[in-house]
């Protein structure tokens, strides 16, 4: 039931036409000639399509009857009929298909998804205004692209490897492009390809936010320094406040507890605790080329630092002791 609403009435239609039409001419043609073969008979009735066996009916100098007459005629004419209906409708499928494909290459300042995998269904759910979001999905058959359609989505159907399809979609106009189909690689080349074809542009769009999702955290890396022209040595913002943290927290430690420099160290420390709790890599960016807009993300990594912003523990609790309060973070390794 669920595939037959997907089909729906403009190819539904044409196929009722087809069936009427090859039933009432091989009713016909075997009134006409009931001593011919049935596949002969099936075959004539096909014929009426391409308008060949039209005359037929007539070869014999027999009258038939007035119901047979019409039998005849009605599926002479619903062959017709359906030629044109199927003719008009591969025509309008064509029109509509150029016209959604205008309208999205000239949008401004909309939302490129490439990939509606889990993710990133996750993601054309949750955004708003759905007006502005742009999905490119290979797989036409995916269930989600329905819904997301009559929400108010443009759906673009293809591969966004493919560097034309890219071109399709208004890019150049655009606000951010998320590569999110489940390979690394694949997501990296869609990257590269949006910031080749931004430079075939007079005016490029360097306000454009490229985001990949990266399993690999090793390729995330490299990738990350490669695109955005980092050196391996420079430093990160939030690793230098990180290893100050460290410090501060180490010198409390070797410090004698009650002095006036204990509760100095104290006070920085507590800062410097909500200045960790408060980063926001939004507000505090990496230190990159002000055109490049490159931003690689490890969903999972995401949600990891998401609960540890939300539950920061203030101090490493020993899980073996069975009279210890009860963990609710373990971290296995720290990096």
């Amino acid at each position: 039931m669920e595939n037959f609403k997907k089909i729906g009435w403009s190819l539904t239609i044409p196929i009722v036409l087809c069936f009427l039409t090859v039933l009432l001419g091989y009713i016909s043609f075997n009134t006409v000639f009931p001593d011919y073969p049935f596949l002969r008979k099936l075959y004539y009735a096909f014929q009426l399509f391409s308008m060949e066996s039209g005359d037929r009916f007539y070869e014999r100098d027999v009258t038939y009857s007035l119901m047979t007459q019409i039998i005849y005629n009605t599926a002479r004419f619903l062959a017709i009929l359906t030629l044109i209906y199927t003719i008009v409708l591969a025509f309008l499928s064509v029109i509509k298909e150029r016209f959604n494909s205008s309208r999205v290459k000239k949008m401004h300042d909309h939302t490129i998804l490439c990939g509606l995998g889990d993710l990133g269904n996750t993601i054309a759910r949750n955004f708003e205004p759905k007006k502005k979001l742009v999905i490119i999905e290979k797989n036409t058959q995916n269930e989600n692209l329905e819904q997301l359609r009559k929400q108010g989505v443009k759906i673009i159907g293809g591969n966004a490897l493919d560097p034309e399809v890219l071109k399709k979609v208004g890019i150049e106009h655009a606000k951010c492009l998320y590569a999110l189909t489940g390979d690394d690689f694949d997501n990296l080349t869609i990257i590269r390809n949006a910031k080749t074809i931004l430079k075939d542009f007079p005016s490029g769009n360097s306000g454009l936010i490229l985001a990949g999702n990266i399993d690999s955290l090793n390729l995330k890396k490299v990738a990350y320094q490669e695109m955005n022209n980092i050196d391996d040595d420079q430093k990160c913002e939030l690793r230098e406040l990180l290893n100050t943290f460290r410090e501060k927290a180490v010198s409390i430690a070797d410090t004698q507890s009650g002095n006036e420099t204990n509760v100095r160290f104290f006070k920085e420390f507590e800062q410097l605790k909500t200045e960790l709790r408060d980063y926001n890599p939004a507000i505090h960016p990496e230190r990159t080329k002000p055109e490049n807009k490159v931003k690689l993300f490890n969903i999972n990594e995401l949600a990891a630092r998401y609960i540890f912003r939300q539950y920061p523990p203030d101090r490493f609790i020993p899980v073996t002791n069975k009279q210890a309060p009860q963990v609710h973070i373990l971290l296995m390794g720290y990096s």
